[in-house]
């Protein structure tokens, strides 16, 4: 696959993962890395996912 569309995939996924991490947030009223371990992240979502919400 194409370099740019790897990484506009990755950057859209990020992306909505971000909002959704906000959305459950704000709804379930849960910690970021709780939120995150309900998901299932892996660490290395995690760490990138920590500083955009």
């Amino acid at each position: 696959m194409c370099k740019a569309i790897e990484d506009t995939i990755k950057t859209r996924r990020m992306d909505m993962l971000t909002e959704s991490i906000k959305n459950l947030m704000e709804s379930l009223k849960l910690t970021a890395d709780e939120t995150m371990t309900a998901l299932k992240l892996s660490e290395d979502d995690k760490e990138q996912l920590a500083s955009r919400v």
